[in-house]
């Protein structure tokens, strides 16, 4: 069972979209218990099921999420612009979203 659920993780990494958790990683500005935070979440997504469409997208998605944010908590500041073009709302929900 992750550790959040996908709900959780919108709420608490993503909204309100311009000063999200997600948002203050991106700009730099975030400390480093909140990196790991969003590694925490970016792993329980990688862990859930879709609620709909395919899987292997669902796990392709997520897991670019993830490694760019494990990159940013290693200290790789090259990571951002991955996360940033990652965290496409559009692209998640319009396949998965329940």
């Amino acid at each position: 069972e992750p550790k959040f659920s996908i709900k959780e993780v919108m709420k608490k990494g993503h909204v309100p979209p311009k000063s999200s958790l997600v948002s203050k990683v991106i700009k730099g500005e975030a400390s480093a218990e909140e990196k790991k935070l969003l590694v925490e979440m970016y792993t329980a997504l990688d862990e859930s099921e879709p609620p709909k469409g395919d899987k292997a997208d669902w796990k392709k998605l997520t897991k670019t999420l993830l490694d760019a944010a494990k990159a940013l908590e290693g200290g790789d500041d090259g990571a951002r612009e991955k996360l940033n073009e990652a965290v496409n709302c559009g692209n998640c929900h319009r396949g998965h979203k329940g």
